[in-house]
Formats: C-alpha cells, sequence, structure tokens
C-alpha cells in the first residue's frame, strides 16, 4: 500500500537521482571538450615551433625535434594496450557475472505463484526415547488476509524497524550487500541487519536460511524478480502473511487475534508498535515482557523519526500497557520446548523448522521431568505460606551436561504469575548460593577450607563509602575456618575472602564457567560475593554440574540429534570437555559443600545414604530463595519465589523453601541407583595462616588471688608467692601473615601497606576487647594486676584485742574482738573467725579503715581445753591478713 510519507520521500529521491545524472553528463563534456582544446594548442605550438626561414644558421636545436618524434608513437602504442586490455578485461567481467548469475539461476524457485505454495512438512520435538512427542511444529494457526485488512500502523512499524528504505529498493540495497561482503571477506560480525524486507520474505519462504555467499546471492536475485513481477503493497501483504510471530502463530491477522483477542484491522499503535517487535525473536521476546516493551518503544521512536507518527504519539503509546499471552496447547514440557526451539532457530532458521519436516531428539528425561513437575507442584502450598507464588527447576547430565528435566514456571498456561516466563533463563539475583565461586577461586590461589578468617563485624572502604556486610543471624563468631564459613553461609568472612581473590579474578572464574552475565565489571564489587549479580538458573545450575565433573565444563546440552524429512543427519551431540579450573582445588570444593557436619546438619540438603554436596542462596528482603546440588552423576538448581520480584515474608530462606523441592526430586531420581561418592581433596597449607593459624598462644605470669597479668615492668619483683602463670592469645587480621598478591609466601614486611589491614585490623582488636574476651586475648584492655598489690605497705592488718594468748577464758567472758586496718586505697571485704581450722563465723563487709570488728560466734558448744582462736580479712585485691591467740577454754559460767 503506497504511504503518502514514503511516495514522496521516493519521488525526492528519484528528482535527486535525475539531478545527480544530468551533473555527470554535462562534467563528461566538459572533460571531453578540454581535452580536445589542449590537444589543438599543443599542435599548433608545434607547427610553429618549426623554422620557416632558409637562412642556414638558423637551426633549430635538436632537442625540440627528437622528443616530439620518438614520445609521442609510444604513447599512443601505450593508449592503445592499455584499451585493448580494458576492453578484454570488461568482457571477461561481463562473461562471469553472466555466467555467475546462470549458474546460481538455473534451480531457483520459481517465484509465477507465490501466493498458492505448498507449506513445507512439520517439525518434531521428542524426549531422549525417541518416542514421547513433546511438541509438532507444524501446525502453526495461519490465517492469510489482504493487505486492506491490515491496519496502516502495523506496516509503518514493520516498515520503521525491518526496512525503513522498503519504497525506494528494488529488492535489495547495494551498500549494506558490499558493507556485508567486505564483513564476510575480513570479518567484523557477518551480514545482520543488512536484509531488506523482500530478502527476509525470500529467505523465511522460499530458500534455506544457510549462511553461504551462493544462498545469499540467489536470495539477491529472487528479491529482484519479486520485485519486478509483484508490487510494494503485494510484497508487503505476502510478508506479513508470512512472517512468524512466536508459538504457533504465522502471519500477522492470528497474531493479533492470539494476543490481543482483535484482528489485525483493529489494533492500537503500542499492540501494532508491539506485533511488529516480534519478529526480531518471536520465541523469547513474548516470554519476556521488559525487552518486549524496550522493543516496542523503540519500534514507536522509529516510526516518529521516519514521520509516520508524532513523537507526542509515540510517547502516549509508551504509556499503554500491552500484556500478551500466547495460547498453546497439546505441548509436553513448555519452557524447554520453547528453549530448545530457540536453539534449532538459531542453528537452521525460522523457515527450516517450521517447513523442514525435522524430527528433533532432546535431551529431555520424560521420566525425571514428571518428577520434576511433582516436585514443583508439591513444593508450591510451602513456598505460598510466605507469600511466594512460583519456582523453577533445572535438572542436568552431571557427566554429560545434557538437560535432564527443566520446569521454568509452576503452570505454563496459568496468566496469574506469568506462567509462561521461562525463569530458569531469566536473571535473578543467587543470594550466597554464588559463594562457592569465589571458594573455589580461593582454594586455586592456595587458601585451604582450614584457613581462618575472622568473623567479626568490619568495614570495607570502598569508593562509595564504608560497606559493612551483617550475617544473616547478625551474630559473629571470631575466627572461621573457610570450611565453617562456607557450610554456615557466613557472609563477613566470604566477603573478606573476595578481597583476598580479587573480584576481576572471581568474576573471571565464574565467566569460564560459563556464565553470560558478568560482562559489564562496573557494576560489581564485593557484595557480588552474596549475591549482588544477576545469574540465570541454568547457567547457575551447570556450574554446579562442573563442580560435579571436577572442573569439566560443558555447554548446556538439550538437542541429541536433528534429522530431516528424509532421515538425513543434520546434527548429532557429541561430547565436548574443557578443563576450566583446577581439578585439586574443585576436589577441595566438593569435600567442603558436601561436609554435613560442617554445614550443621541441615535435614532438607541431606538424602539418606547419599553424598551430597550443597549450598542455599537467598537475596536481600526475602525475594529469591535457591537450592543448588549434585552428586557425582546428577546437578540440580530450584529457585523459588514471585515472578514479578516482589518480596516474600520474613523466613523464605533457599532452605526453607526451595531446598524441600530439591529434596524431593533429587530423592525421587536417585531411588535405585548405586551410591557414589566424590573423590577425596589433597591439599597443604604452604604457611601457617593458610593451615588456619590466625592466634598466637603465649604464657604469662599472673597474679596468683586475682589472676590478672603482671606488667612486665614488674614481673622481676613482684613477690614470688603470688606469681602464676596463664596462656593468652594474641590474635591478628589474616592480612598481619600473608600477602594478598601472594598467599602463598611469606609475612609481609608492611602488612599496613594493605588498604584493608587497619580496618580489618580495628574489627579483630575490638572483638578481643569484648568484656567475656578481655581475660583470653592479649590487648590494651587486658586486666593487669598493679605493681604494688603485694608491697607490705599495701596489706591490710588485724589484731585481736580482747583475747590474749596463754589466757584462760570461761564463758561469760569468752568473745572475739579484732581491730582491722585496710591498705591504702582497698577495701576489706570479708571476715572470718576460726576455733582452731573451723569457720565458726563469716562476715561479707565493706570495711575501708581502721575499725573494729565484733564476732557473734557464742562457746556453747566449745569443749573445754586449749584451743586456738583466729580472726582473718581478705581485701578486694585478694591481700589476707591473720591473727591467732592460744587460749584455755574453762567452761565455766
Amino acid at each position: 500500500m503506497p504511504i503518502p510519507q514514503l511516495e514522496k520521500k521516493r519521488a525526492t529521491n528519484e528528482g535527486h537521482a535525475r539531478n545527480a545524472s544530468t551533473i555527470r553528463k554535462e562534467r563528461a563534456r566538459e572533460r571531453q571538450g578540454g581535452n580536445s582544446s589542449t590537444h589543438s594548442v599543443v599542435k599548433s605550438h608545434s607547427k610553429s615551433s618549426i623554422p620557416h626561414s632558409t637562412n642556414s644558421h638558423q637551426k633549430t636545436p635538436q632537442t625540440d625535434k627528437r622528443p616530439q618524434k620518438k614520445l609521442k608513437p609510444r604513447w599512443k602504442r601505450l593508449m592503445k594496450w592499455l584499451l585493448i586490455l580494458a576492453s578484454i578485461g570488461a568482457i571477461l567481467l561481463c562473461i562471469t557475472i553472466i555466467a555467475a548469475y546462470i549458474w546460481v539461476s538455473k534451480d531457483l524457485a520459481d517465484i509465477t505463484d507465490l501466493e498458492n505454495r505448498t507449506v513445507d512438512q512439520s517439525t518434531r520435538i521428542y524426549a531422549r526415547d525417541g518416542e514421547t512427542l513433546l511438541y509438532e511444529l507444524g501446525d502453526n494457526k495461519r490465517e492469510d488476509v489482504n493487505l486492506d485488512q491490515i491496519d496502516d500502523k502495523i506496516e509503518w512499524a514493520t516498515i520503521a524497524l525491518e526496512d525503513r528504505e522498503f519504497y525506494n529498493h528494488k529488492g535489495f540495497r547495494w551498500q549494506s550487500f558490499a558493507r556485508a561482503a567486505v564483513k564476510g571477506v575480513f570479518g567484523g560480525g557477518g551480514a545482520r541487519g543488512t536484509s531488506t524486507l523482500t530478502q527476509q520474505f525470500v529467505k523465511n519462504a522460499i530458500l534455506t536460511p544457510e549462511r553461504t555467499y551462493d544462498r545469499k546471492i540467489k536470495e539477491v536475485i529472487l528479491a529482484v524478480r519479486i520485485e519486478r513481477k509483484y508490487s510494494k503493497g503485494e510484497i508487503l501483504n505476502m510478508y506479513l502473511n508470512e512472517v512468524y510471530y512466536g508459538g504457533v502463530i504465522e502471519g500477522v491477522q492470528v497474531a493479533a487475534r492470539e494476543y490481543f483477542g482483535k484482528n489485525a484491522s483493529d489494533v492500537t499503535l503500542a499492540e501494532a508498535a508491539t506485533l511488529a517487535s516480534l519478529p526480531q525473536s518471536p520465541v523469547t521476546l513474548p516470554n519476556d515482557p521488559e525487552r518486549l516493551k524496550a522493543r516496542r518503544d523503540y519500534a514507536l521512536n522509529q516510526m516518529a523519526e521516519q514521520g509516520y507518527i508524532t513523537q507526542d504519539e509515540a510517547d502516549a503509546a509508551k504509556q499503554e500497557e500491552v500484556a500478551i499471552q500466547e495460547n498453546i496447547t497439546e505441548i509436553e514440557a513448555p519452557h524447554f520446548v520453547f528453549y530448545v526451539r530457540q536453539q534449532l532457530e538459531n542453528d537452521f532458521g525460522q523457515a527450516t523448522i517450521r517447513q523442514g519436516g525435522l524430527k528433533v531428539i532432546t535431551t529431555l528425561d520424560w521420566d525425571k521431568q514428571q518428577k520434576a513437575e511433582t516436585a514443583v507442584t508439591d513444593g508450591i502450598s510451602k513456598i505460598e505460606q510466605y507469600g511466594g507464588s512460583n519456582a523453577a527447576l533445572v535438572s542436568f547430565d552431571a557427566h554429560t551436561g545434557q538437560i535432564l528435566a527443566m520446569v521454568g514456571s509452576r503452570d505454563y498456561f496459568n496468566e496469574a504469575y506469568d506462567g509462561n516466563v521461562n525463569v530458569a533463563t531469566s536473571l535473578r539475583q543467587p543470594g550466597s548460593s554464588f559463594k562457592p565461586i569465589v571458594y573455589l577461586a580461593a582454594f586455586v590461589k592456595g587458601y585451604t577450607p582450614d584457613t581462618k578468617l575472622f568473623d567479626v563485624e568490619t568495614d570495607f572502604p570502598t569508593e562509595t563509602g564504608n560497606y559493612h556486610p551483617r550475617n544473616y543471624d547478625l551474630g559473629q563468631r571470631g575466627p572461621v575456618s573457610l570450611r565453617t564459613s562456607l557450610g554456615q553461609s557466613l557472609n563477613i568472612p566470604a566477603v573478606k575472602l573476595l578481597y583476598l581473590v580479587g573480584v576481576e579474578n572471581a568474576l573471571d572464574l565464574a565467566q569460564s564457567l560459563g556464565y553470560s552475565s558478568f560482562g559489564d565489571r562496573s557494576r560489581f564489587g564485593l557484595a557480588v560475593v552474596l549475591g549482588g549479580g544477576e545469574v540465570s538458573l541454568l547457567e547457575h545450575t551447570n556450574t554446579f554440574a562442573t563442580f560435579a565433573r571436577e572442573g569439566e565444563y560443558r555447554r548446556p546440552a538439550s538437542i541429541l540429534k536433528v534429522e530431516d524429512h528424509a532421515g538425513k543427519t543434520l546434527y548429532e551431540w557429541e561430547d565436548s570437555a574443557v578443563q576450566v579450573v583446577d581439578q585439586s582445588a574443585v576436589r577441595t570444593l566438593n569435600s567442603v559443600l558436601s561436609d554435613q557436619g560442617a554445614r550443621g546438619g541441615f535435614g532438607a540438603l541431606n538424602i539418606s545414604g547419599r553424598q551430597t554436596a550443597a549450598k542455599t542462596g537467598t537475596t536481600n528482603d526475602y525475594r529469591d530463595a535457591w537450592t543448588l546440588g549434585y552428586t557425582p552423576s546428577f546437578a540440580t538448581g530450584v529457585w523459588a519465589g514471585n515472578n514479578d520480584n516482589s518480596e516474600m515474608s520474613r523466613g523464605a530462606a533457599g532452605l526453607v523453601i526451595a531446598a524441600p523441592i530439591w529434596n524431593a526430586y533429587m530423592s525421587s531420581i536417585l531411588d535405585g541407583t548405586t551410591d557414589e561418592s566424590f573423590n577425596a581433596p589433597s591439599y597443604s597449607a604452604a604457611n601457617a595462616a593458610l593451615g588456619g593459624t590466625l592466634e598466637e598462644t603465649k604464657e604469662l605470669p599472673v597474679d596468683t588471688l586475682t589472676n590478672e597479668l603482671i606488667p612486665e615492668e614488674c614481673r622481676d619483683s613482684y613477690p614470688a608467692d603470688y606469681v602464676g602463670k596463664r596462656e593468652y592469645k594474641e590474635a591478628h587480621t589474616i592480612l598481619h601473615y600473608l600477602s594478598k598478591e601472594n598467599p602463598t609466601g611469606g609475612a609481609p614486611e608492611n602488612p599496613r601497606n594493605d588498604p584493608m589491614y587497619e580496618p580489618w585490623e580495628t574489627a579483630v582488636v575490638n572483638w578481643t576487647r569484648a568484656e567475656e574476651r578481655k581475660n583470653e586475648y592479649l590487648s590494651d584492655d587486658t586486666p593487669k594486676v598493679e605493681c604494688s598489690l603485694r608491697d607490705k605497705s599495701q596489706q591490710p592488718t588485724i589484731a585481736i584485742s580482747t583475747l590474749k594468748d596463754g589466757q584462760e577464758y570461761s564463758k561469760k567472758d569468752f568473745s572475739i574482738h579484732a581491730t582491722i586496718t585496710p591498705g591504702p586505697g582497698r577495701s576489706v571485704t570479708k571476715i572470718e573467725y576460726l576455733i582452731d581450722t573451723l569457720v565458726v563465723d563469716s562476715q561479707a563487709v565493706g570495711i575501708t579503715e581502721k575499725t573494729s570488728a565484733v564476732s557473734n560466734y557464742s562457746p556453747t558448744t566449745l569443749t573445754t581445753g586449749r584451743h586456738t582462736v583466729s580472726v582473718r580479712i581478705a581485701d578486694d585485691k585478694g591481700n589476707t591478713a591473720q591473727d591467732s591467740v592460744g587460749i584455755t577454754y574453762t567452761g565455766k559460767k
């Protein structure tokens, strides 16, 4: 359908072309005339230079004659041969072009009846057994309509996005074709974006999509022929009836009806832009609302830029919510099927998979897929208790990297929670489930499971301010081994370990393990170890499968074999593995992740009688919950949460809502299989710090009564009777003992050069100064005795004042009085009265000055005879004093 704006633009371009042609012809005539004039001047000058005089003494110099006679014939001969060679070259070029055209054209399809061509066979997708049919790509919904039944806005949006020069070219664009050819020869990305709408129609409707120069030439020839035979409106009509819009939808009429419930003639501007956006990636865009909206808004901007609509109309349309829902039935494992379909489309093209009659054998194990769906369905009720609505599961054959099961959402067809979104391939924050990658990088650098880091609250200086991570329980445990810190998923040691490893090193390892979401390194800092990046469940689970393979990376495989309609094998899976990380380091990681004691014996991660390695993860505000685990044969990952990234309620941790699904599925597929164990690790520590020594034990002198440290300045003079021994710990950050750059070497000469030394050391010191640890660790706050504590001048004194040594006393005059004098600044806190060795009276006091004390003891039961009466006191520093007298008790009243 001609469009006024485009017709105007076309007329303008044609005018420019005519003007350019006229200018070229005029310039050619000028050059021709100028050459003739110049030749005449030279010729005239040549004649006039010959002398007419017959005087014998006037001779023309030889230099004026000889060059004229010799150069002129030689120049003419050279020009003659150049013309001959040019003519021969032109003839050969013409012959070559004609021959190539004839050769390429000999088996081109007939375009005389394109509207009535037959549709090819459908493609069938099977499970790995080759018998269980998952989906048939062929019974696509299609309804051809005339161009006047398609809203102009769809035409505008399609042309604006796919071929803005549609009404001006003759089937292809020379510039784009030449640019693609140059890129193909010299490199630079191939020929993307070079095809006109006519070429796209040829590619999808007539030719196979293989990327060869031969096919590209055929595409151009057919496009030119179609442009000659059909009008622009007819070509656009055929394209819109042919193009694939996702799912089982071919053609714009069915697309409008299935996605928006209306005919193609009734769509809004926003809906038209949405429909025009889908052919770019029809498998993934309908399932990715954010990308689809971005593509739709780009289409609207292009329509405004090219004059089809105003910018105000574009901006208004951007505000319209366009929700599409694919209506697909009779399909098994739909998320997996459409994932496979995308792979097929990437490898074989849309036309081939829709028309080629392919037989596709996938990696999916139908029995395991059903168990996965059951586990997800059964686990949803627990998730809903915490405000979640969805879950996803991916399971790999750990030996081969083949996908055995994929549940992208709890129910593909349920619109309430966007069931058609494949969460298995969507990016989500992994929480602590990303920690094993950082720990693996540490093991590669020489750290061991015994290496200890201080789990104490620490400030990490960054360019944007101090970063202050906290543990999930807000606690701190002091020095903990890497085995314990990973098993219990402690955040503070994990952040410290990432600093020691280096963010770049950790992300390099992540990319080698197959993560594709860490390209822009500027977005990531120390928080990435706690799940600050984004990963897909598919790639994340494949990483854990790589752990099971001890560091051998295999790309996730979804297709085992592809045959064409005649049974010819077009593709067959071949095992291909790359060792991307040190095997011994992975074995060390496996020993940690499979250590039930280190992870606290969490039941949901344990499968009776099986050795399993596992890690959970929970993001901030409980938006995502993860559990990933593996045996030597199977690796499975589970995600739970809400597709819209809304928060769940407190307590919705990976261990609580994702682990039960993982456990149920893994238990079911392991049932009846042989138990397997991971290979034992073999590692050694290159120095004491890597072996776990962060504390030095020292035996130091203490006062035997107070158990406090005797200061160094008076240890030699301190009374020996009061000197004992006690062990103290001296603690430092790990940066005190090793260098971040070379952890396996010796201690750094100046550890304070590391920018993290001061904040880490301060955090350790603050932790050791806590009340419950100040008697255990050496610090400025370690309790110390006063050097003068045991001096005689500081001792309290006691004297019995009422009883005299060697005297006799009856019951009537028996009483015990004593004069007590505390030491300077001291306080007597206790008085004991003894008859012989028996304490007969004890008093808690607080005497700070000279005082007379009296016992309440009455000798009613005291036997007659010789006795020793004593009074013993103790002060607040443990100093004691005693006075005794020997008396005879008569018992008389």
